[in-house]
């Protein structure tokens, strides 16, 4: 068996590992959220099932009861054996281990990536200008930082790799009951991820309804069996998340109450109707990229399962046209039933059956140009994008040297950990409050984060010369929305953000961060509280 599943991993085509070698290194640069929901939503709610997380502080979705358990749960196991490697909670250790067990996931998955888009057959085919297409589309710069984070569109695409692989055609032309079965299942996890995958699982499934009543005038055993898959999985889910909210739970009901009904999705930001148009070609850092998918859709629309993807496809990408707030991260579970018809669509061949003025937008040449844009944007994001400069100042804090049992109090005046009221203008303050972000476990327990304003600073110091000062150039990006950011008030320290050494080396900094021009843009600063008050000695 060891045998068998070795030769299958020999056989899978060397670019796999290489687009799983991305996955990797993104895994490891990556430092901080993409955005706020990975905290939010997943890890948040795990923490409060191992007990670092208080429930009554955790975010809004909480208390209404509208988030899926089943994203968290999967990660609680991770999340405990770093906290038991350690000997405490380190959420950089911790968040470094989740990314590292989704490119695990990805490994696995690599055989049925690899049947699902027939990558190994338009290898052995060899023709260059459909290497280079599909190249183009697989090596998008954003894909593999996306796909290896924790959140509920990254875990749904993974699910849905699965859902469409056991419907692959060339597995068979019908399905044996209990595979039919674990499809409905499949569907069922996959909507438990992420709600709104409901849209593509449905519309495959209705299009194949719609076949084989046009076809047989009845539905098929597999189809009837997807359909009681999906029931079994939706009362599972319904069990898991009663378990974890204490009662009774329909959390999908409560997430389209919240943001669909009461429309407080909207709160958080409304795009135009054009919003996906331009971001996707943003993301593929192709103009071309709707263009092929549209016509992939109508080339492929009379092989059936190609059609189901088609009409899945549509159907979730007007859903999420419809909602006024929308986030190009939403758009992530498609990436693989879009990679899947563009595939398909290129082993035709359609370049040679085009009218010679329209050959160009599938030219081999552009294609290049793109693929080649693309591998340049991503060296450029993985290096200075991956890195939030926020969470480099958060994992800095994590790396102060203190003593077993000790408390270290650290002063600032950024708001960089949560958003300050006017009562928190002047020192001494006690640790401080998180009004914007429900997430204690961003600042470890050794540490007293306090409020000092500039012109306290020496003051603070000298009461306490075994703390710490944060010297920093900005405020926190994240403030409370509809109100203005405060601004920092002008201090006369900011030379002495360079003029210190840290006391401590940043360990998670990489070697091309350590140059001099990087520490010189560098917008924080942690000092000792003893090192300050002799550089204002020296200064006067």
């Amino acid at each position: 068996m060891k045998s068998f599943i070795a030769a299958k991993y020999r056989q899978l085509p060397k670019v796999l590992y290489i687009w799983l070698g991305l996955l990797f290194v993104s895994a490891l640069l990556i430092l901080g959220h993409f955005h706020p929901d990975e905290l939010g939503q997943i890890t948040a709610f795990a923490l409060a099932k191992v007990g670092v997380e208080p429930p009554e502080l955790l975010p809004w979705e909480y208390p209404a009861k509208m988030r899926s358990w089943l994203v968290p749960d999967m990660y609680i196991p991770i999340i405990a054996a770093g906290k038991a490697l350690l000997g405490h909670y380190n959420y950089f250790f911790t968040d470094k281990l989740m990314l590292l067990f989704n490119v695990l996931l990805w490994f696995f998955l690599l055989p049925i990536l690899n049947k699902t888009l027939h990558i190994s057959k338009a290898i052995d085919g060899g023709n260059k200008q459909q290497l280079v297409l599909m190249a183009l589309c697989g090596f998008s710069w954003c894909l593999p930082s996306m796909v290896v984070r924790h959140s509920s569109e990254a875990v749904g695409l993974m699910v849905l790799l699965l859902y469409l692989y056991l419907q692959l055609p060339e597995r068979k032309e019908r399905l044996w009951p209990g595979e039919a079965l674990l499809v409905g299942l499949i569907a069922a996890v996959a909507f438990w991820c992420r709600f709104q995958n409901a849209f593509f699982v449905a519309g495959f499934w209705c299009s194949q309804a719609v076949y084989e009543l046009k076809k047989e005038r009845r539905l098929s055993l597999s189809s009837w069996l997807i359909a009681l898959g999906v029931i079994l999985g939706l009362i599972i889910g319904i069990g898991i998340d009663s378990a974890g909210y204490g009662t009774f739970t329909v959390s999908f009901y409560n997430y389209f109450r919240e943001n669909i009904l009461n429309d407080v999705a909207s709160f958080f930001g409304r795009k135009s109707v054009f919003y996906y148009l331009y971001q996707l070609i943003a993301v593929t850092a192709n103009p071309f990229f709707l263009v092929w998918v549209l016509y992939a859709a109508y080339a492929l629309w009379k092989e059936r399962y190609y059609r189901n993807i088609s009409v899945g496809l549509a159907l979730f990408f007007l859903a999420h046209l419809l909602v006024p707030h929308k986030e190009i991260r939403f758009m992530l579970p498609m990436t693989i039933p879009a990679l899947m018809l563009l595939f398909a669509h290129f082993e035709q061949h359609p370049w040679e059956k085009m009218a010679s003025k329209w050959r160009f937008i599938y030219a081999e040449r552009f294609g290049k140009i793109f693929l080649g844009l693309n591998i340049a944007i991503l060296v450029l994001y993985s290096a200075f994008g991956l890195s939030n400069n926020h969470y480099r100042l958060m994992r800095d804090v994590f790396a102060i040297p203190h003593a077993e049992g000790q408390t270290v109090r650290l002063f600032s005046n950024s708001d960089i950990y949560g958003y300050f009221h006017e009562e928190y203008d002047q020192y001494p303050k006690e640790k401080i409050p998180f009004t914007r972000w429900g997430f204690p476990f961003l600042i470890p327990e050794f540490v007293s984060f306090t409020y000092a304003d500039s012109a306290s600073f020496a003051k603070a110091c000298t009461a306490d010369k075994e703390a710490y000062l944060l010297l920093s150039k900005e405020n926190s990006s994240q403030v409370l929305i509809g109100e203005p950011p405060r601004p920092l008030v002008d201090y006369p320290y900011k030379e002495s953000i360079a003029a210190f050494p840290p006391r401590f080396t940043f360990a998670g900094d990489y070697f091309w961060l350590k140059m001099k021009w990087w520490k010189r843009m560098r917008r924080y600063q942690i000092i000792n509280c003893a090192d300050f008050l002799n550089y204002l000695e020296m200064k006067n």
